[in-house]
Order: structure tokens, then sequence, then C-alpha cells
């Protein structure tokens, strides 16, 4: 049996052993200290890539298999933590925005129905923030870090490739209807999971260069769409279209035109492939599940979740509180993250999540075409589609509004890599006009090479 709140410490770790017993708590050991040393000689690379495959099999409910997952990212958060004592660099608003929030979901702890568990969501929240944050911020000096951390987003998405394959064999086997649904998996986490790592996948396989990571992105590209159609999930697929919006639209009209023809092929065999897999079924679920335009009665939940949040408008009742007052309010969710966040952290929480929101959604946009190396536009791209798709994302489920989700880890990078991609754009600026000058006042490094240890050790302007 799974307990009440799979997120609950002892829970997990009680589960580890009865998975892995003092054995695996051995081996663990061994993995945390090494994983110490090289955080401490080699810096965050190993870590940030433990936590996106960690976070690509967090829809999994297999026992074994999702205590591992939480340890490893509880390791890569830890790590990630560490790298603040060895280089602290803040990367602006990115930081002071989202951790403010997570101190208002701290001081808001006592008015919690649940005081502890509240408590240990607000010092996740806080370590997560922290950690992708000001962990990151130090990993990102230059152009060729940003595509490092995309391609661990690649092997991540690929790692969620391989898992659904299982899942596809078995509903080719007709043993399920729904891909991707039943005990074992949590099926709107899977689907969440893959649209956000989609994007990653079509940015390898249009990317110039090594071979083998745009064939990777290029089997990302082909099987993903398939398993999010299969999912029966619209907002997965709404969420997928929505990342990869800017990325499509790139570059000249012959170059996007050849992208367009690339994406109308792969479409055309998820089509067929999508057929073959379910010939000769009930297939009424899936097409009454994705040609359904009804919100499902959320409308209903947004409506009672209103009025929770009003009763306590500008002081929250504490992180995870949503989840006890809309049981109380006699519904399952509020199904909506600003209202979940506005619950529990009051209007203050809910305006700098809005904030960082808004203000790096606009950044991300402004740096499209002020950067001036093809990759930091694609990544510009990247990062402003992910940012319109996690807002869209946030109307109708409650995504960001925890602290363990993978959404709120993929919001918090993408806001980092937006400060960071700033910070470099500005460097490479202020190189260009000195190189314009007679007597240039500086000869410090351009971001094409990595930004220079001094300009990049005092904390960044926000972005």
């Amino acid at each position: 049996m799974w307990p009440e709140r799979t997120g609950d410490f002892a829970g997990r770790v009680q589960m580890f052993m009865d998975a892995y017993g003092a054995a695996g708590v051995a081996l663990l050991a061994v993995v945390v200290a090494l994983g110490i040393i090289y955080q401490l000689l080699r810096g965050s690379g190993l870590a940030l890539l433990l936590l996106l495959m960690s976070y690509s099999l967090i829809f999994v409910q297999v026992s074994a298999i999702n205590t591992a997952a939480f340890f490893v990212r509880a390791l890569a958060l830890g790590l990630l933590v560490l790298s603040v004592f060895r280089r602290f660099v803040i990367p602006g608003w990115a930081f002071w925005g989202m951790f403010a929030y997570g101190l208002l979901g701290l001081a808001c702890a006592p008015r919690a129905p649940d005081v502890m568990w509240s408590l240990q969501n607000a010092l996740l929240l806080l370590v997560t923030i922290l950690a992708l944050t000001v962990g990151l911020a130090q990993y990102l000096r230059s152009y060729v870090d940003v595509r490092s951390l995309f391609r661990m987003f690649v092997v991540a998405g690929g790692v969620w490739s391989l898992a659904s394959l299982a899942f596809l064999f078995d509903f080719a086997a007709g043993r399920t209807l729904r891909f991707a649904g039943g005990g074992t998996v949590h099926a709107t986490n899977y689907a969440a999971s893959g649209a956000l790592l989609l994007p990653f996948m079509l940015w390898a396989a249009i990317q110039r260069g090594s071979i083998i990571w745009r064939l990777l992105g290029i089997g990302g590209t082909l099987g993903i769409p398939i398993f999010l159609f299969l999912s029966g999930t619209r907002t997965a697929i709404v969420v997928g279209v929505l990342a990869c919006a800017p990325l499509l639209l790139r570059g000249r009209m012959s170059r996007t035109a050849r992208v367009w023809l690339f994406v109308g092929v792969l479409g055309v065999g998820a089509v067929l492939l999508g057929h073959y897999l379910v010939r000769d079924r009930d297939t009424e679920f899936l097409v009454t599940r994705l040609t359904s335009l009804s919100l499902t009665g959320r409308e209903t939940l947004w409506a009672t979740g209103l009025k929770v949040c009003l009763e306590n408008a500008l002081v929250g009742r504490g992180i995870g509180a949503h989840n006890t007052l809309a049981t109380e309010a006699g519904i399952s969710s509020f199904h909506n993250a600003y209202l979940s966040i506005w619950c529990n952290t009051g209007v203050f929480g809910l305006a700098f999540v809005l904030s960082v929101l808004l203000a790096y959604g606009v950044y991300a946009f402004s740096l499209i075409r002020r950067a001036r190396d093809p990759a930091a536009k694609d990544a510009m791209r990247l990062a402003f589609g992910f940012l319109l798709a996690v807002a869209a994302m946030g109307i109708v489920r409650n995504s960001f509004a925890s602290p363990s989700n993978a959404v709120i880890a993929t919001l918090l990078i993408m806001v980092t890599l937006v400060n960071r991609v700033g910070y470099l754009v500005r460097q490479e600026e202020m190189h260009v006009r000195e190189l314009l000058e007679p007597f240039p006042a500086s000869a410090e490094s351009s971001p094409w090479r990595g930004a220079s240890p001094g300009a990049d050790s005092a904390p960044s302007a926000t972005g």
C-alpha cells in the first residue's frame, strides 16, 4: 500500500527500506559520498542530469522505482545547494521573486490545517528554489553550458520514451485502452512530463552538429506525440504545442517551411501509427476525450476554490493547504495553480509568482531579437514557449503549486535560463561596443568562449 501522502519523508524512507533493505541504504550512502565529492570538484553537471532523469520518471507509481527516483532527486537537489558555497550567483528576480514566495509559504505554515505537513512542503519548496536558481546560475556560464543543459533534457526525454515503450506494447496487446493508465502510472503526470520534454527533442532535431543528438531528437519528436495522443490527455497536447510553437516559427521562411514540412510528415506518421494501434477496438474514450471542448466540471471547482481563497485573501494557509481545504469544501481539487498558490500563500505570494512569469516571459521574447548567436535565439524561443505553456497549464491544473512537481522545477529552470542568457547577451553587447571604441576600456572575455570569472562572481542584475 502507498502512504496516504507519498511525499511524506518518513513514508519514503520506509518504502526505500522495504524495497532495497540494508544493502540499498549502504549503496545510497556511497552514492551520496561520491556525489558530494564530484560536485565539489567538477560542478553541477552530473547533479542536473540526475535531477532531470528522476523528474522524467516522476509518473511511475511502482514502489521500488518511485522511491529510488525520489532519493536521487533529493540527492541532486542537495548537491545543487552545495554549489551555492562554491560560487554564489544570484539570478536576479528569478531568485528573489520565487524565494519570497517560498518564504511566504513558510510564514503561513502555522495557519495550515496540518502544520508539520505544511512546514515540510515549505522547506522543500525553498530548497528547490535555491537549488534550481542559484545552483543552476553558477553552472550556466556560457552558451556551451546552455547547450549542455538542453542535452541533459534530451537524455531525460530518451529515458521517458524508453519507459513509454512498455506501455505502448501493453496498449498494442489490448491489455488497456487508455494508454499509461492503471495502478502503476499516474496518467496526468505521465502526459505532462512528456509534453515538457517534447520541445527539447524538437530542439535537438533541428540543430546543426552531432548526428547522434539529432537522431535522438528526431526519435523523441516522432515518439512523444504518439504517446501523448494515446494518453488521451488534452492538456498535455496543448502544452506541447504551445511550448514548441516558437521553435517552429524560427528563422527565415525557407527554414521555417522545412521545419513545418518535417513536422507535417511526423504528424502523418503519428496518425497512421495511431490508426494501426486503435483499429478494431473501442476508441470512444480517446475520441470523446480529445475532441470534447468541455472543461469537465472545472468551472464549479474554480468557483468553489475562489470562495475558499477569498476567505483568506491576504494571508495564506500554508503550502499544501489547498488540498485539505478543497476536500473540506466538498471538491476533489481546485484544478488551478493560481487559486492553489493564492490559497497557500495569500495574494502576495500569487503576485510574486505572476510577476516572475510575466517579467521573464517578456524578457525572453526581447532576447530572441537581441541575441546574436542562433543557438541563443533558439534557447530563448524554447524558454518563451515553456513560459507560455506553463502559464496555460496553471489555468486547468494545480501543476506548479506543488514543490515536488516537475512543472515547478521546469519553471525555475526556465526563468534562471532566461536570466543567465540575458547576462551573456549583455556581456556580448558590451564586448561589441568596446571593439567599436578607439580605445576599449577593458578586454573581458566574450560569452562566446565563456564569461570571465571576475565578471560573473558578483550577483547578476535582474533580467
